[in-house]
């Protein structure tokens, strides 16, 4: 098993974060989305606003980039998966402090799904991963 070296974690951890926020406040602010929040308004909803949606990712950045760290770091096995829940739990804790109580059930998705591309992205590329016992 090979780790990759602690300032390439470090590094790539805090990319992948910045990138995750990013996407989601890209997300938000995309237009035309009928009845949904965007950069036009909140569509049919009374209780979101592009603000609170902004400031909800940015709450995630952390969250992001710990799943990230411990991603790279373990082994892919059920330990890094229950850390990797209790750690998106914290996370959607944290946003649900910032935006009064509102959840954003897809942005929890997209979050773990850029985790897990950034993994495939790596051992595609013959780089493997921290854990990944499956280099090419």
């Amino acid at each position: 098993m090979k780790l990759l070296p602690r300032i390439q974690v470090e590094g790539g951890a805090e990319w992948l974060a910045r990138t995750a926020t990013q996407c989601l406040i890209d997300e938000a602010r995309l237009s035309p989305k009928p009845g949904l929040v965007d950069s036009r308004g909140n569509g049919a909803h009374h209780d979101l606003s592009l603000a609170l949606m902004e400031r909800s990712a940015h709450s995630l950045t952390s969250t992001f980039q710990a799943l990230a760290q411990q991603s790279w770091r373990r082994p892919a096995d059920i330990a890094l998966r229950q850390t990797i829940g209790r750690l998106g739990r914290e996370g959607e804790q944290l946003m649900m402090g910032v935006n009064g109580r509102r959840e954003h059930p897809p942005w929890r998705d997209l979050g773990a799904g850029a985790v897990g591309e950034r993994r495939g992205d790596a051992r595609r590329r013959g780089q493997g991963a921290a854990g990944d016992g499956n280099r090419r």
